[in-house]
């Protein structure tokens, strides 16, 4: 008796084991009917699904318009976001990619060659994230893009690289349009020479990035170093200043500079500065000088970034050319009360002096 009773119940669990495999089997027969049914839409070059946030995954895309093979994955594609992309979806020609942020590989497919992968933030995409609530030296505009982190090479295998790199080689325009660089990320190699350190921003030029001797008087930047052309200062992040020279009564640029970059010289005791023609960029919170009582800028310079004469308290007057086109309304914030600019009749920096109510004078 009790034995049909177990053979009974044995079977009663065997039936509902069976149940139980059969359903999930037909689950798994759905699920893969459901994503081989997968919509698949098409915008010019481009094809993508969307997931149930109505976020995309690139399936295919057009080839790189750069000579360079670099090439522009979108931020939204038919007003969607751009969350995924198809390793498979790349043409061969492309060797390097720019991704939006927060956009990933997906791994399951197989890769057809190696690049070098860069991420962006777009403008929307800052907006977003509020990025200038906590970087607001950061500006960038619609049409322009901002690099985040360092390059990795994806492999044949679907590995990432993390890269280190001899130079500089993040791009500086993709499309026509400009990629703004803050400072080197850490995957750029620095080198010593003398009192300075340095990374290649191009196989033939350098950035200055850091200058140990904190008691110099005098400083002078030297145009060369290692037989490559200094054309920046610009500090890596975390390092400070550039040229961190608080004792310095006077600082002498070489001709050669065209961009004083972010952070880029600080002094208590300057009383000399004078900016060489060439110079196109000066940066945010770049020049900290507290006795600096007048300047005249260059007149090759375009555009001057925000806070760039942050701490200048004493300075009363700044000259600068026609050619300027862009000053932060914050550049000057923090000058002295009766602060003027001396610049052509008509120039950008005319209505810029009227606009932000500081003291205009013609210039001779």
């Amino acid at each position: 008796m009790n034995t049909q009773k177990e053979r009974t119940v044995f079977a009663d669990k065997t039936m509902k084991r069976i149940l139980l495999i059969c359903t999930a089997v037909l689950l798994a027969l759905m699920a893969g009917c459901a994503l081989a049914e997968e919509q698949v839409y098409t915008s010019g070059a481009y094809s993508y699904t969307l997931d149930k946030y109505g976020e995309a995954t690139i399936l295919t895309m057009p080839g790189p318009e750069d000579p360079s093979g670099l090439l522009l994955v979108p931020a939204k594609v038919d007003g969607h976001k751009v969350e995924a992309l198809d390793a498979s979806c790349f043409p061969m020609e492309t060797d390097e990619v720019m991704m939006p942020q927060g956009c990933y590989m997906r791994s399951h497919q197989q890769q057809t060659h190696e690049f070098r992968v860069y991420w962006y933030l777009d403008y929307e995409g800052i907006r977003e994230l509020d990025i200038a609530k906590y970087l607001p030296h950061m500006l960038v505009k619609p049409g322009e893009y901002l690099l985040t982190g360092a390059a990795y090479r994806y492999d044949i295998s679907g590995n990432w690289e993390k890269l280190t790199q001899d130079y500089y080689l993040y791009p500086t325009s993709v499309n026509g349009a400009k990629i703004l660089m803050e400072t080197s990320p850490d995957s750029v190699t620095s080198y010593t020479s003398g009192h300075f350190t340095y990374f290649k921003t191009s196989p033939e030029t350098v950035a200055i990035c850091y200058f140990d001797d904190q008691e110099a008087r005098k400083v002078r930047v030297p145009d060369t170093l290692d037989g490559l052309t200094v054309v920046a200062l610009m500090p890596r992040y975390g390092w400070g200043n550039a040229i961190y020279a608080p004792r310095a009564k006077e600082i002498i640029l070489p001709d050669t500079l065209k961009i004083i970059g972010d952070n880029a010289i600080y002094s208590e005791d300057l009383k000399e500065l004078n900016l060489p023609e060439g110079l196109e960029e000066i940066g945010a919170y770049s020049i900290n000088a507290y006795p600096v009582k007048k300047l005249v800028l260059p007149s090759t310079l375009k555009k001057i970034g925000p806070y760039a004469f942050n701490g200048c308290r004493s300075l009363k007057q700044v000259t600068m050319g026609a050619g300027v086109e862009e000053i932060d309304p914050t550049s000057f914030e923090d000058t002295a009360k009766k602060f003027t600019i001396v610049a052509p009749k008509g120039s950008y920096a005319e209505s810029y002096a009227k606009e932000n109510k500081f003291g205009f004078k013609k210039a001779k």
